[in-house]
């Protein structure tokens, strides 16, 4: 082979193979990871879209409570829908002859609300939305 045809056999070799991993380069596809949803805006840009949600968890257990008229501790039980509006926790205690109630307002964990509903009562935290890079690859 003379040197001007080997050299144009490498040069076209060496063309086609950059040629073919360039290409298999350039196409790195990407997904959402779970609980998003692949958005996009006109083939401009992409985004993985998680909507705003809320959180919920169940009050805290109503706790004894002291009370000061019948000087001892009274355990509170909790009751749904109390005189027809919020859940309380409420116990019953005896001064005398009469008997007593006694009603506390549920509490929600750190960082959480209470949501008053009819039926039970439950504690929510919002949880705002968010946007991420599409970040795994799919080829």
């Amino acid at each position: 082979m003379t040197r001007p045809i080997y050299s144009a056999v490498v040069f076209i070799t060496g063309c086609v193979l950059f040629c073919y991993s360039s290409s298999v380069d350039a196409a790195t596809f990407y997904k959402c990871s779970s609980g998003y949803s692949f958005e996009t805006n006109h083939n401009d840009s992409a985004r993985c879209y998680k909507p705003a949600t809320k959180q919920y968890k169940s009050p805290l257990k109503c706790a004894d409570v002291r009370v000061p008229v019948a000087n001892k501790s009274i355990s509170h039980f909790l009751i749904k829908d109390y005189r027809d509006y919020a859940d309380k926790c409420v116990g019953k205690f005896k001064a005398g002859s009469i008997v007593n109630e006694n009603s506390v307002e549920l509490t929600c964990p750190q960082n959480y609300k209470l949501e008053i509903r009819r039926g039970t009562d439950r504690c929510f935290k919002a949880v705002p939305a968010k946007a991420i890079a599409p970040s795994v690859r799919v080829n």
